[in-house]
């Protein structure tokens, strides 16, 4: 789901909050040690501004403009052997310093036929292993979509794909392994609520749908790498307007859900500091927040890679 999810890997929408980094970190990446008396009122808001979006009424409702089908497989299977050989050979890493920051930057580039659209999501670069400390939280890779098809008097189009990430450390070396990757098939199933609490499997992916809304949906996942949800109806997919997706404590999830009239009042009453410093997120679902109205079915794709592996060392 980065990943969705490229899951899917955390996607948060910055409009959530962005006055009290401690209550997002807190919150969305399960740092607990932080919660102090300062920040707990932060916190609670936070949580307020979790219910308001679960509950917030949509005008907009999906359009299911997409066949599944040709999103299943390459549209250029005879070309992927190719196209690897390409991103390994062009590849470049570069190191920059911004602020207190310093941020890894990997690129490189390809050409393909232009035989139908080139979605960049289907050729991610991986880091294996390395010899510094990197916040996955904050890795990106590529994003968009191209279609040329329509003009035939262009041949070629080219791919340009870059991976984005913080270094939480700057060594004098940068060792990288890296794996790069490129599309072949996606297997997928179907959801809807008669599915909800029942535990599937997707190409070595566990997970259960626990509550599928007009305003949300939340799963419980394992492994959410190379994983990808849309809204489904008839053989037709259709794209979120907009959604945030983060893991969530089941007791959190299980109060915003059922409980009514929910107020920073009630928040700061059943979450305090000692109640909440028992939350693990490794006990938690993951809560998909989407822009438009959902109906009665979702669709996860799992996809499927073939993957060529690099090492690279460069002095800095």
């Amino acid at each position: 789901m980065k990943k969705i999810l490229t899951i899917i890997l955390l996607i948060i929408s910055s409009t959530i909050y962005s006055q009290q980094t401690d209550a997002f970190d807190i919150i969305f990446k399960g740092e607990i040690s932080k919660i102090n008396n300062v920040n707990i009122k932060d916190v609670h808001d936070l949580i307020f501004e979790i219910n308001k979006m679960m509950s917030q009424v949509k005008k907009e409702t999906v359009i299911y403009d997409k066949e599944l089908k040709p999103i299943l497989v390459n549209k250029r299977p005879n070309e992927i052997d190719r196209i690897l050989e390409q991103i390994k050979n062009n590849i470049e890493v570069e190191v920059t310093d911004e602020k207190n920051n310093s941020n890894l930057n990997i690129t490189s580039n390809f050409s393909a036929s232009n035989s139908g659209s080139l979605n960049l999501r289907n050729y991610p670069i991986d880091i294996k292993n390395s010899n510094v400390e990197i916040d996955k939280h904050s890795s990106i890779n590529s994003q968009g979509i191209f279609d040329y098809s329509m003009n035939e008097s262009i041949k070629e189009i080219s791919g340009e794909i870059n991976y984005k990430a913080k270094l939480l450390e700057k060594p004098k070396k940068l060792k990288l392994e890296l794996v790069l990757n490129a599309f072949k098939k996606s297997d997928y199933k179907v959801l809807s609520k008669k599915d909800m609490n029942k535990k599937k499997n997707l190409n070595g992916t566990n997970f259960t749908l626990i509550n599928l809304e007009k305003t949300f949906f939340a799963l419980k996942i394992g492994d959410k790498s190379n994983v990808e949800i849309y809204p489904y109806q008839n053989g037709k997919i259709a794209d979120f307007k907009g959604i945030t997706s983060f893991s969530i404590w089941k007791p959190l999830y299980k109060y915003l859900v059922n409980t009514d009239d929910v107020t920073v009042e009630k928040i700061s009453n059943k979450f305090s500091i000692d109640y909440l410093k028992k939350m693990n997120l490794k006990d938690a679902y993951v809560l998909f927040i989407p822009g438009n109205i959902l109906d009665s079915e979702i669709i996860i794709l799992k996809k499927e890679f073939q993957k060529s592996e690099l090492s690279i060392e460069k002095e800095l």
